[in-house]
């Protein structure tokens, strides 16, 4: 996630530009990751669209002809679940921050479509098999959507329709973009897109997968421990929807192509690959080692889940929970030094990192499992740099205070 060295809300305009402004490390990074990543994750789709899921096997089939990545099918399928979400989302728009009370509209919907999978299992299985069968296509459709999306938005900024700024670098503008927040008729469009689309999206391929598996009698407990333990994230997720909008990368990473990447097709589909692996390799584990991968990925659950609220909950309202202890830096404004957070600086992603930890050993860690492992390893750790930096610079004096008394990052006593 770049720095950026300009920022400023148009009202008028209801959206926040910036400019992009990043070391020329970050920017070699950024664009080994954007033109690097999607060849990298169609190639391990293809492994297990195959059923070579050993990842450096060789030969390695790679379909030649077009209609193996793209379809009518699968177009209808991506653009008619993006229209859908945005005509849910726009039913309790939210793009100030404000607190969406009741039932978040994201959470009825990945409960309302997860029944429709449901019920077209037992009444059009063959229809399950059609959507499954799409995978590929989807993923390739979602990448094209992404580059026509993003290249529209350049172009509208460039002609001054949604923003008159100019004083930013043009290639980097394209790839992290030079909004942090545009509105689009009723729907802040970075955010729907992170939650609406990218989290609900997970949480549905996982659950398509696991149906698909069903009708095909190749059900296995490691499967279902996978494709169940991940829904159970993202219907977390969805649910507390609110907790989503305070995230740093929420208020600094601009509206870009590398946006774009990371939360349209990296978060379903890389996340997704487990369970797809799962779903099409015999993996065989134990009895009792099934049992402490799940009590492993519980542990990390609970770390994850309760220092969230911890932390959400103190933020919304330090005065009702004054027995935790704190650090001022800002008049009104403290920073909490307890419970999980008094152990290390981000217990959240310690979690996080422990799930992902309990997919890998689920999956036989298998070469296609760690290498996801170190992706969403290494991504973490770029994350928690970025937030460590965001976090000197917004909490001045107070963070050299909260270093003192939280010196660890993610692992107590190590790191």
């Amino acid at each position: 996630m770049p720095p950026y060295k300009k920022q400023r809300y148009d009202r008028t305009l209801k959206r926040e530009v910036v400019t992009p402004c990043v070391s020329w490390q970050y920017r070699i990074a950024a664009l080994c990751t954007m033109f690097g990543g999607p060849f990298l994750l169609l190639y391990m789709i293809i492994r297990c669209e195959k059923n070579q899921c050993v990842l450096f096997q060789l030969p390695v089939v790679l379909p030649n002809h077009l209609s193996a990545y793209f379809s009518q099918t699968a177009i209808w399928l991506v653009l008619g679940f993006i229209v859908l979400m945005y005509l849910i989302s726009s039913s309790k728009p939210s793009y100030n921050n404000e607190e969406i009370r009741g039932v978040l509209p994201s959470f009825s919907a990945l409960l309302t479509l997860s029944l429709i999978l449901v019920a077209l299992t037992l009444a059009k299985p063959e229809l399950i098999s059609v959507l499954h069968g799409e995978y590929l296509r989807l993923f390739t459709v979602t990448l094209v959507f992404c580059v026509i999306l993003n290249t529209t938005l350049f172009l509208l900024a460039q002609t001054n329709v949604i923003t008159k700024e100019k004083d930013y670098c043009l290639p980097m503008a394209f790839f992290f973009g030079n909004l942090t927040q545009y509105v689009f008729g009723r729907v802040e469009l970075k955010f729907f897109l992170y939650a609406h689309v990218g989290i609900i999206a997970w949480g549905l391929l996982d659950l398509l997968i696991l149906l698909n598996a069903v009708l095909e009698g190749n059900v296995t407990a490691p499967l279902i421990f996978i494709a169940v333990s991940q829904y159970i994230i993202v219907a977390h997720t969805v649910f507390f929807e609110n907790f989503l909008r305070s995230r740093p990368f929420m208020e600094t990473e601009g509206l870009g192509f590398f946006w774009m990447l990371r939360v349209l097709l990296y978060l379903p589909f890389l996340h997704s690959l487990p369970v797809y692996y799962a779903a099409v390799t015999e993996v065989t584990l134990t009895k009792p080692a099934l049992m402490a991968n799940c009590v492993f990925f519980l542990f990390g659950f609970v770390i994850y889940i309760t220092s969230i609220h911890q932390k959400e909950n103190f933020v919304a309202d330090p005065a009702a929970y004054k027995n935790l202890r704190s650090l001022p830096y800002f008049p009104g404004k403290r920073v909490m030094v307890s419970g999980y957070w008094g152990i290390v600086q981000k217990p959240d992603y310690l979690g996080y990192m422990i799930m992902w930890m309990a997919w890998a050993l689920a999956c036989g860690l298998s070469g296609l499992a760690i290498l996801v492992l170190l992706v969403i390893y290494a991504s973490m750790l770029l994350m928690l740099q970025q937030s460590i930096r965001l976090k000197k610079t917004k909490y001045g004096n107070a963070w050299s205070r909260y270093m003192s008394q939280v010196p660890y990052k993610l692992i107590p006593h190590i790191f």
